[in-house]
């Protein structure tokens, strides 16, 4: 499976399992409006450790999700686009996340992070477009 796009899906919901870490080949996955609560588990960042395809998009975007972002999830190193954006989430944006060289898009904004960006969020050099408001 390369792509999983649930996008919309409001007969979705619940908890994000684990077990989603364990997936392999994907290149994107959508699961913005899907009414998604919990956490984001830290196993998310193990996503394709044994496969040969690269997560380029990771969307969660306008769900339910809290706590903290954790930050197991910058070892998904081929990101181009991160979008949590419209959640519950809290705590700072973790340092590591300027670890995605080819980022291009990063959408935060409507959660309740705290803090500063980290500097190192100039080393994006290919980040286009950026919201934490």
């Amino acid at each position: 499976m390369e792509v999983l796009d649930l996008n919309e899906n409001g007969g979705l919901s619940g908890t994000l399992p684990a077990e989603f870490g364990n997936i392999n080949n994907i290149e994107v996955i959508n699961m913005a409006w899907t009414k998604r609560e919990g956490t984001l588990p830290s196993e998310l960042g193990n996503m394709n450790s044994n496969g040969y395809s690269w997560l380029t998009e990771f969307n969660f975007a306008n769900n339910n999700l809290e706590g903290t972002m954790p930050s197991e999830i910058a070892q998904l190193s081929a990101l181009r686009m991160f979008d949590v954006s419209f959640n519950k989430l809290s705590g700072s944006i973790p340092q590591n996340y300027t670890d995605w060289p080819q980022l291009q898009v990063l959408y935060l904004q409507g959660n309740s992070l705290e803090g500063s960006l980290p500097e190192e969020i100039g080393k994006l050099t290919d980040l286009r477009y950026l919201n934490a408001s």
